[in-house]
């Protein structure tokens, strides 16, 4: 995890998100560049589903522990 975001005016994301080093091929419209993310959401009925613009989205609660949890640095492999 390369690094923590939080304040985001849109709820969709969550309290918080994690930025990893993951890139998108075909994701070229996000800020950034494609980064890929892990973050919440304020809509849990959508979970699970492919709304996703790649990211890795999980309820709020889950996301909140993961923080706890994950310090800055921390490897991240997604299967």
């Amino acid at each position: 995890m390369r690094e923590r975001i939080t304040g985001f005016s849109d709820l969709i994301y969550g309290p918080l998100a994690f930025g990893t080093n993951a890139r998108s091929s075909v994701l070229t419209d996000w800020p950034g560049g494609g980064f890929i993310g892990i973050h919440g959401t304020n809509q849990p009925e959508i979970l699970p589903g492919r709304v996703s613009h790649g990211c890795v989205r999980m309820p709020n609660s889950a996301v909140l522990r993961l923080s706890r949890l994950m310090s800055l640095g921390t490897p991240v492999t997604i299967i």
